[in-house]
């Protein structure tokens, strides 16, 4: 019989200093997709699941710790086989110095409800077509690339931001009744992996979950907003959305939301000239 997929899958980082990051998280994340798997194939797939000493024993004999920053991607597939591969990190220790471009996905996700768009697996197609249809360069921010999207941001059927192709997002949303902003993120009900990087911000009040509208991403870049993406591996870095944007029909509810979040960033700007001028 064909396997649902091919192995579970989780990308740490490992820095000759801080050791593993966020490795608690992953493994965490890792086991809860093997024993959702487990219950949906009534145990025809993961029937063994490593716990978490044996996988970090894993880690600790074949993961060289000297060598400097490395990328692991820890597997383990359906037969409950553990695999552990180490690539040298390439990508720099701080954020690029000017925002990533991303390009908003052609069209909407299969489904909001998918396995496969809420745990990390190798199982990569609607990741890999959002690419494709984007026409996306893992370029990293290089000279003359500039209007070629390094990501593209995906959005379900009921047109809500859900994440990129390789990281979790957030957008710089105005508070209501106060001059500060705060930073909302997809909320994991829109259909999205749930990033550690994603979990440890939401913990320690770096972000608050909540809907973002395709529309609510247009108007962010079109306010001068940031927008900002993270992965535990390359951290979080800002980037700006392309045109072209899809075509928005606002219901009157949604033009009632969109002039009020106008309001308030004007409320906020008035907020922020009266402190420049005293």
């Amino acid at each position: 019989a064909t396997d649902l997929f091919n192995s579970n899958e989780q990308n740490v980082y490992l820095s000759l200093n801080k050791g593993f990051y966020l490795l608690e998280r992953h493994i965490t994340r890792l086991l809860t997709s093997a024993e959702f798997f487990k219950l949906e194939t009534a145990g025809r797939l993961f029937s063994s699941i490593p716990n978490t000493e044996e996988l970090k024993k894993a880690l600790d004999t074949s993961v060289p710790k000297h060598e400097g920053r490395k990328r692991i991607r820890l597997l383990v597939d359906s037969h409950c086989e553990i695999t552990i591969e180490h690539t040298p990190l390439l990508t720099p220790d701080v954020p690029p110095p000017n925002p990533l471009p991303i390009v908003l996905d052609s069209q909407p996700l299969p489904s909001s409800t998918s396995p496969w768009l809420r745990h990390k697996t190798t199982r990569r197609e609607a990741y890999d077509s959002a690419r494709e249809r984007a026409g996306c360069d893992y370029h990293g921010g290089r000279p003359g690339k500039e209007e070629i999207p390094f990501d593209v941001a995906l959005w379900n059927e009921r047109r809500e931001v859900t994440e990129t192709s390789i990281a979790n997002l957030a957008v710089e949303m105005p508070r209501e009744g106060e001059g500060e902003s705060v930073w909302k993120t997809p909320s994991a009900e829109c259909g999205l992996l749930q990033g550690v990087f994603r979990a440890e911000h939401l913990a320690t009040g770096k972000l608050i979950e909540g809907v973002i509208t395709v529309e609510d991403l247009v108007l962010a870049q079109q306010q001068g907003r940031r927008i900002r993406c993270f992965n535990s591996v390359r951290g979080e870095y800002d980037v700006v959305l392309l045109p072209p944007f899809p075509v928005l029909v606002l219901s009157p509810e949604e033009e009632r939301k969109r002039r009020r979040v106008e309001e308030i960033e004007a409320i906020r700007q008035r907020a922020l000239n009266r402190r420049r001028v005293g």
